[in-house]
C-alpha cells in the first residue's frame, strides 16, 4: 500500500475515546485485545456438515488510516473525504445578461420616450433565471451532524511528526492538488455569485437612479408648464375679460335701450288708459244723473224729456261699452309689451352670455389644454415608477436567491483555523478472514469506548458477544468505513495491496502486540466484560498465533 508522501501537516486521532460516563482508563492493550474479541465474534466457525466448510481463520487485523483533508477557504476550513464516497452538489442559477440590460438602460436614458420602451421591453426580463449549472464537489462533506462528529474526533487528534510504520495509511483519492483544484473552484464559485450580486445591484441601483433622473426631468417639465401656463392663462384671462366686459357693456346697453323703448310704449299706454278710466268714470256720472233724472219724470206729462233722456243714455252706454273695449285693447297690449320686454331682454341676457361665453371658452380650452399636458405627463411619471417598480421587484427576487445561495457557500466548512491543508487521519481496525483462497473483511471504526453501566446488574446473562456493546462506534464515520469495505469487495486490485500490506503489518504476528492483546483481556475480565473461562478460551486462541 502506497503512503502519502509530501511535506504536509497531518494530524491522527485515536481509536477508541472514552464516553463521559465511563470512570476507568481504557488502555492501548484493551482496545487491542477488544478488537481480538470482536474479531473472534464474527469469525465464521466450521459447521456445516453438509458442505463440510472449514472453519475461517483470521488472516490479519490491522489497523488502516482514513485520511479526512482540512482546506483553508477564505475564513473558514472546508472537510474533505478523502476517497470522495461524500460529495456536495448543488446548482448554480444562470442569469439573463444583466450587463445587456445595463447598457440599453443607459442608451436610451437620453429621454423619456425611449427610456420608457426599453423598461416596457425588459418588463418579463428577470421573471426567472435562464438555466441551471449543476456541479458536483467530489468529497467534500457538508453534513452538520457529520462535522460536528468530526469535531468530536478532532478535538483528541495529535500531530503526527514522524513516520508511522505500523498502520495502514491510505492514500486518498483526493489528495491535496485534488483539494487545492476542488478549493479554487469553490471560491471560483463564490466569486461568481458574489459577482452576480454586485451586477444585479449595480443594475438594480443604475435602474432607480435613471428612473429617478426621468422623474425629476418630469417634474421639471410640469414646472414649466405650470410657469408657462400661468403666465398665458392670466394673460388672456385678463385681455377676455376685457371683452367679455365690453361684450356685457354692449349687451346692458341693448336692454337699457330696449327696456326704455318698451317701458315708453306701456307708459304711454298706461296714460291713455288712466284717460280711458277717466273718461269712462265720467260717462258713468252723466249716465248716473241722466237715470236719476229719468225716474223724476211723469211719464204721461215728461213724455218727449223721457225720450231725449233714454236716447242719451243709450249712446252713454255705448260710449262707456267702446271706451270698455279699449281699456281692454290697452291692457292687452300693455301684456304683450311686457312680456315682448322680458323676451327680449332675456334674448339679450343668453345672447350675451353666449357671446362671453365663446370669448372666455378659449380660456376654458386654455385651461383644458393646460390640464391635459400636466396628466399626461402625470400617467407617465405614474406608468414609469410603476414599470421600475416591477423590474426593480423581480430584479429583487433574483438578488434574494442568489443572496441565499451565496449564504450557503459561505456557510460551507467549519471554525477551524488553518493556514495550509492538513490531513487528518481516524483510524479503524481491518479485520481479514480467510477459508481456503477466499477472503472476508469486517472493519471495525473509531469508537466511544462504553462502560459497563447497567450491564453489571445482569451479569449471569453476560457473555464474550457483550465485547461489541464495549466500542460504540461513530455511525458517520461508520458508514464511509462500510464504504471502504464496499470498495475492497468490488476493486480486486485495491484488495490485494490492502491484503499485502495487512499482511506485512498484522497485529497478530506482533510478540509485543500479542502480549500487550493478553494483558488486555485480562482487564477486559477484570471489568467482567466476559467470564475466566472464556479468558482462558481466548488465551488459547491468541495463544495459535505465537507465544
Amino acid at each position: 500500500m502506497n503512503l502519502m508522501v509530501g511535506k504536509i501537516t497531518r494530524y491522527c486521532v485515536p481509536f477508541s475515546i472514552p464516553s463521559s460516563d465511563r470512570r476507568r482508563k481504557f488502555t492501548k492493550d484493551m482496545e487491542l485485545a477488544a478488537i481480538f474479541c470482536i474479531a473472534e465474534l464474527h469469525r465464521k466457525r466450521g459447521i456445516d456438515f453438509i458442505l463440510k466448510r472449514p472453519a475461517e481463520e483470521i488472516d490479519f487485523i490491522v489497523q488502516a488510516l482514513y485520511p479526512f483533508l482540512l482546506a483553508p477557504n477564505q475564513n473558514k476550513t472546508l472537510l474533505f473525504d478523502g476517497f470522495g464516497f461524500i460529495s456536495y452538489s448543488f446548482k448554480y442559477d444562470l442569469l439573463p445578461s444583466v450587463e445587456t440590460f445595463i447598457n440599453n438602460l443607459k442608451r436610451s436614458a437620453v429621454n423619456p420616450q425611449s427610456y420608457s420602451a426599453t423598461l416596457m421591453q425588459y418588463l418579463d426580463y428577470f421573471d426567472s433565471f435562464t438555466g441551471v449549472d449543476k456541479r458536483t464537489i467530489k468529497g467534500l462533506i457538508t453534513d452538520r451532524d457529520f462535522i460536528n462528529e468530526f469535531l468530536t474526533l478532532f478535538d483528541k487528534a495529535v500531530r503526527v511528526r514522524k513516520p508511522i510504520v505500523d498502520k495502514i495509511i491510505l492514500s486518498p483519492s483526493i489528495n491535496e492538488d485534488t483539494v487545492r483544484i476542488l478549493t479554487n473552484e469553490i471560491s471560483e464559485f463564490r466569486k461568481r455569485l458574489q459577482t452576480d450580486l454586485n451586477t444585479l445591484q449595480k443594475a438594480m441601483n443604475l435602474l432607480n437612479k435613471l428612473t429617478e433622473r426621468q422623474l425629476t426631468k418630469k417634474q421639471t417639465e410640469v414646472l414649466s408648464i405650470e410657469k408657462l401656463y400661468d403666465k398665458k392663462i392670466s394673460k388672456t384671462k385678463e385681455a377676455l375679460s376685457k371683452r367679455a366686459e365690453r361684450i356685457r357693456s354692449h349687451f346692458d346697453k341693448k336692454i337699457m335701450d330696449i327696456g326704455r323703448e318698451l317701458d315708453k310704449k306701456i307708459q304711454d299706454l298706461h296714460k291713455e288708459h288712466l284717460r280711458l278710466q277717466s273718461r269712462r268714470e265720467e260717462l258713468l256720472e252723466t249716465r248716473a244723473e241722466y237715470a236719476t233724472k229719468l225716474k223724476s219724470l211723469d211719464k204721461k206729462k215728461d213724455s218727449e224729456d223721457i225720450l231725449a233722456l233714454q236716447e242719451s243714455i243709450s249712446e252713454i252706454d255705448e260710449k262707456i261699452g267702446r271706451l270698455e273695449d279699449r281699456v281692454e285693447e290697452v291692457a292687452q297690449k300693455v301684456d304683450e309689451i311686457s312680456k315682448k320686454k322680458r323676451l327680449e331682454i332675456s334674448r339679450l341676457s343668453i345672447e350675451c352670455r353666449n357671446k362671453i361665453g365663446e370669448v372666455m371658452g378659449k380660456l376654458d380650452e386654455l385651461e383644458a389644454e393646460f390640464k391635459a399636458k400636466i396628466k399626461m405627463r402625470e400617467e407617465s411619471v405614474r406608468s414609469l415608477q410603476e414599470l421600475t417598480d416591477i423590474i426593480s421587484s423581480k430584479i429583487n427576487s433574483l438578488l434574494d436567491l442568489k443572496k441565499k445561495a451565496l449564504t450557503e457557500f459561505e456557510e460551507l466548512g467549519i471554525e477551524i483555523k488553518t493556514r495550509r491543508i492538513t490531513v487528518v487521519y481516524v483510524p479503524f481496525y481491518i479485520i481479514c478472514f480467510r477459508r481456503k483462497s477466499e477472503r472476508r473483511y469486517v472493519t471495525i471504526p473509531t469508537s466511544m469506548v462504553e462502560s459497563m453501566g447497567g450491564l453489571t446488574k445482569v451479569k449471569s446473562l453476560i457473555g464474550l458477544s457483550d465485547v461489541k456493546s464495549l466500542l460504540k462506534p461513530f455511525p458517520h464515520i461508520e458508514e464511509l468505513v462500510n464504504e471502504f469495505t464496499l470498495l475492497l469487495e468490488e476493486n480486486p486490485v485495491f484488495e490485494a495491496e490492502i491484503a499485502e500490506a495487512g499482511s506485512k503489518l498484522n497485529i497478530l504476528k506482533s510478540k509485543s502486540l500479542r502480549k500487550s492483546i493478553k494483558e488486555g483481556l485480562k482487564k477486559l475480565c477484570d471489568e467482567e466484560w466476559f467470564s475466566e473461562n472464556e479468558l482462558s478460551l481466548l488465551y488459547r486462541i491468541l495463544g495459535k498465533y505465537g507465544d
